[in-house]
């Protein structure tokens, strides 16, 4: 036996395979909202100009997502919306693709070389990359939407399938921040969160914001009796715009009390209706005092239907340590840097000291993993499942994406 018989057998033995796994990624994850989609793939076999697979691009959008639009037709009329690049470099849809098949329609997008002048053809192992502008809008609710998109010959019939899941449970991380984190001293605490459907007024879910302390906190103080009567203690935020607590919230049911602050549209006039994807941000001041002793509390909140019946679990870590004052921690916070972030296999922390010890959270709170990081090193994520994390390093807390 020779040695291109061995080399043979050893690449069998090896599964040596250049397909990388197919992508779909969104520029912003706001629900509703227009998206810039990028769709990456590699090629099994020879396709395009000259090939018996025409179609290089032949999308299905997900079922609950809006219709895409403008409508355009033929796939040589998409340059305004359609970036198509093999192995890094941009070819223009008014060449490569032809006026005559395919283009936008309500559910699909479709590139075809058929009658394209000259056309583009593209080897086997190519890297393809499809960024999408201007057509396709988020969905309006939160969930996995499975993106299918196939290369196929003239007459439709399959060559190769492609198949990637996008979650859109990728809203911003739930936050707890301090603005003093001197034991035993009252402190601002900064709460927010995304909303995953829409809640308060004309809604089922009146209770906006249920909280409880954790243990070893000092008692929330003052008492106060109703929502709407929270005005000089709490500002209220949706999308950045501050609402009052006295025509926001219920005078009869929430307030604050020794363990707890409830924020209820119940009885509310006029109440406040909050849309799905919306960011909500909750400040607290002169009603929490920071906790005698250093470690790591974890605050959990809700949003509830008005029996109290959980919507939605907030789950978020707060540490106190000894390391660093108020001043030096926001300092540090703002040299320390995650990145890469989406990242699909790892992450690294710029501006950290050596040896520093790191947790994993997921967003209900639980610890994934944990160990000790020198800045620029790697920290390997591939095991993650896709969506959102918070990273604690210390007292100060990041959030990154698994994608």
């Amino acid at each position: 036996m020779n040695k291109h018989f061995y080399l043979l057998i050893l690449g069998i033995l090896l599964n040596f395979n250049w397909i990388t796994a197919q992508t779909v990624t969104v520029s912003n994850n706001t629900l509703g909202q227009p998206a810039v989609y990028t769709f990456t793939y590699t090629t099994s076999q020879a396709i395009g100009t000259g090939t018996s697979t025409p179609n290089v691009f032949y999308l299905s959008m997900p079922s609950g997502y809006p219709a895409i639009s403008p409508l355009v037709s033929g796939g040589s009329n998409l340059n305004p919306y359609v970036t198509f690049k093999v192995n890094g470099v941009a070819y223009p849809c008014t060449t490569s693709f032809g006026s005559g098949v395919g283009g936008s329609w309500a559910s699909g997008i479709q590139l075809s070389t058929g009658g394209a002048n000259p056309g583009i053809s593209i080897p086997a192992g190519a890297e393809i990359q499809i960024t999408v502008s201007g057509l396709i809008t988020n969905p309006s609710s939160y969930g996995t939407y499975n993106f299918t998109w196939r290369t196929s010959q003239a007459n439709g019939a399959t060559v190769q399938n492609f198949s990637s899941p996008l979650n859109f449970s990728l809203a911003a991380a739930p936050t707890v921040t301090v603005n003093n984190n001197t034991l035993g001293q009252p402190s601002a605490y900064t709460f927010t969160y995304t909303t995953s459907q829409a809640i308060g007024t004309g809604t089922s879910v009146p209770n906006v914001f249920y909280l409880w302390l954790p243990s070893g906190y000092p008692s929330i103080s003052p008492v106060v009796s109703g929502g709407s009567n929270l005005n000089s203690y709490v500002t209220f935020k949706v999308n950045g715009t501050a609402y009052p607590c006295s025509a926001s919230f219920g005078s009869g049911v929430g307030g604050s009390w020794a363990s707890g602050i409830q924020l209820s549209t119940g009885g509310a006039n006029p109440g406040i209706s909050i849309p799905a994807g919306a960011q909500v941000q909750i400040i607290v001041s002169g009603l929490i005092t920071n906790p005698s002793s250093y470690g790591t509390y974890n605050f959990m909140w809700r949003i509830a239907q008005s029996n109290g019946a959980s919507v939605q679990d907030y789950n978020v870590p707060l540490s106190f340590s000894s390391t660093l004052s108020t001043g030096e921690t926001n300092k540090a916070k703002e040299q320390i840097k995650v990145y890469p972030n989406p990242s699909a296999d790892y992450i690294q922390l710029s501006g950290i000291s050596a040896n520093e010890v790191y947790e994993i959270y997921n967003l209900a709170g639980q610890r994934i993993s944990s160990g000790r990081i020198s800045s620029n090193e790697k920290i390997n994520i591939e095991k993650l499942v896709k969506g959102s994390y918070i990273i604690q390093v210390g007292f100060k807390t990041f959030n990154f994406i698994k994608k």
